[in-house]
Formats: structure tokens, C-alpha cells, sequence
């Protein structure tokens, strides 16, 4: 049963902190997803790039500066995101930061995503709308 699921009690705890650059740490890979712990030092910078797949990030610790596209966002601690594949993306850390990265690896894509509209789901600490 235990190869059905993955238990991380501390993301936090799965990386150091930084004094500099870029650390990270797989703390997933199969054929559905990567995760990838991901902490940034105060002004540590992502210069743009574009990834090939779609990606979720959460942003567990810290503030950063993002530029999608041409458009800027401050993201900061619970802020989550879903982005298309090979949008163009920088970053900048204006503090201390962790996020949480998940690339989509699907090789079509599933039938949930093919919904449009907005539905409203139950979830345990309330309702959401997916």
C-alpha cells in the first residue's frame, strides 16, 4: 500500500536554507509529476525561461517578485498558481523564500482539464471552486 502514496511531514525541513542560490530537492518523480522543493536567498534572481510542461507552484515561505509573460505578480506565503507550458517566467526573491514546484507530466491531456466553466466542490476545511 505504501507505493500508493507519498507522506512529507515537513517540506521545510527537506532542503537547508541558503545563503546564496538555488538549492533544491526532488522530493517526487514519476510519470505524472516532478515536485521539487525549491528555496531562494534575498535576491537570489531567475533569469526568464520557459519550461515545457505545465506547472503548479505554491509558495510556502517568503515574498518574490514574479514576471509572467509581461506581467508582474507578488507572490508570498499560500500563494499558488497554475501555468500553462512554455510561458516565458523570471524571478526575483525580496526575501527569503520556499516554493513548492510541481511540473505536469502528462502526455495528453486528462478529461478533468477539459471542463470549462467554474464548479464548486466540497473540500474538508470548507468549500473551494476549481
Amino acid at each position: 500500500m505504501r507505493d500508493r502514496y507519498t507522506h512529507i511531514i515537513d517540506l521545510a525541513k527537506q532542503i537547508e536554507r541558503p545563503q546564496e542560490g538555488i538549492p533544491n530537492h526532488t522530493v517526487l518523480q514519476n510519470d505524472d509529476v516532478k515536485a521539487v522543493v525549491m528555496m531562494f536567498a534575498q535576491g537570489h534572481e531567475l533569469m526568464e525561461h520557459t519550461v515545457p510542461n505545465p506547472v503548479i507552484l505554491q509558495f510556502l515561505q517568503g515574498e518574490v517578485k514574479l514576471t509572467l509573460a509581461d506581467q508582474n505578480i507578488a507572490a508570498a506565503t499560500g500563494l499558488w498558481l497554475h501555468m500553462a507550458a512554455k510561458v516565458p517566467q523570471s524571478l526575483h526573491a525580496t526575501s527569503a523564500a520556499m516554493m513548492l514546484l510541481l511540473m505536469l507530466m502528462y502526455r495528453s491531456k486528462p478529461k478533468w482539464l477539459s471542463r470549462t466553466g467554474s464548479s464548486t466542490m466540497t473540500l474538508q476545511s470548507g468549500t473551494g471552486h476549481i
